[in-house]
């Protein structure tokens, strides 16, 4: 398959990806873009979705592995696919401009889903020559990554904050994918379970949230989907790991990745790769700490008695008003 062959390349450049990593968990990694798009040269045309499933996908899942390993992976699976129709995007074949245009916006956190132009409409931020450098937190404009890092810094557990820091998430959700990987960079540089489960907690809000609103910004939910989706099994992995791979976490964060099922966030076969990708690896150990299993009353925690997986004023939420799609 694709995925096996994108991993063998990995592997042959000597940094094999591990279970449960996406593409976004590797925002450390510089990214040579000016490689793959010279300064010098216009940003690649808008290409629609085209209608070839197949396609979308082998196209997707290739840019992710370019953009965090750069020219080079590129370089190589062109070699290793010299011939194949079904990488033919490689070549200047079927799919070469959508090719072009969805590696350009997963480098420069942009969505390949909508033109440039309507993108800068509606963040003011990103400018047709985009940052030719750097990663997806990097690619945020300097303003934007120092507000955000400001919200996560007074993030806690209580209901106020959470939605305050929803609603600012949600200001500039067409930089969602950049917002995300810095949700994703906090969480594996915190070594404290509570904290890292503000953080789920304040990303169910902005999804949940997106879902509800999505009948009048059908974009918001588009834009934020595409934008917690390859980072979310790194984030639960990493609270996961944090408490000690205990039973009672796993239950936890597991009911949370099923509510987004449940919520029309996602549908069956996304929640099922979410749940493979952050619990693969490991057997829990254990309970959760008892200093990580609630936050101090002046923190806003949770009470220890609490057992849902969400704190009860997201509990119940109401649930979408239609399917999702």
């Amino acid at each position: 398959s694709a995925l096996v062959c994108f991993r063998e390349v990995r592997s042959f450049l000597g940094n094999p990806l591990k279970a449960g990593e996406g593409y976004a968990a590797g925002i450390g990694v510089k990214m040579s873009a000016a490689q793959l798009f010279p300064p010098w040269e216009p940003p690649p045309a808008f290409h629609p979705r085209p209608a070839d499933g197949g396609l979308v996908q082998r196209v997707t899942k290739l840019t992710e592995f370019v953009a965090r390993n750069g020219a080079q992976f590129e370089e190589v699976m062109r070699q290793k696919q010299h011939g194949n129709p079904e990488f033919g995007f490689l070549f200047g074949g079927e799919g070469s401009p959508y090719y072009r245009w969805v590696l350009y916006c997963t480098i420069h956190s942009l969505n390949p889903d909508l033109p440039l132009e309507a993108q800068q409409q509606h963040g003011g931020h990103h400018q047709q020559t985009a940052v030719m450098g750097g990663n997806l937190v990097e690619a945020l404009p300097a303003e934007l990554r120092s507000e955000f890092s400001g919200v996560l810094d007074r993030l806690n557990g209580t209901k106020e904050i959470i939605k305050a820091s929803q609603r600012q998430f949600l200001q500039h959700y067409v930089h969602a994918r950049g917002l995300a990987a810095m949700m994703l960079e906090r969480c594996q540089q915190s070594s404290d379970y509570t904290k890292q489960l503000h953080l789920i907690y304040l990303i169910n809000d902005i999804l949940v949230h997106s879902v509800q609103s999505s009948a009048s910004q059908p974009e918001v939910l588009q834009m934020v989907r595409d934008g917690f989706h390859p980072v979310l099994s790194a984030i639960i992995s990493s609270a996961y790991a944090q408490s000690g791979r205990s039973e009672d976490a796993k239950q936890r964060l597991q009911k949370i990745v099923n509510m987004w099922g449940d919520r029309g966030v996602f549908g069956p076969e996304t929640v099922a790769e979410l749940s493979a990708g952050a619990f693969e690896g490991g057997q829990p150990v254990g309970s959760v700490p008892q200093a990580a299993a609630a936050a101090p009353p002046e923190q806003g925690g949770y009470p220890p008695q609490h057992t849902s997986a969400l704190p009860p004023w997201q509990a119940a939420m109401p649930p979408p008003p239609h399917p999702p799609p």
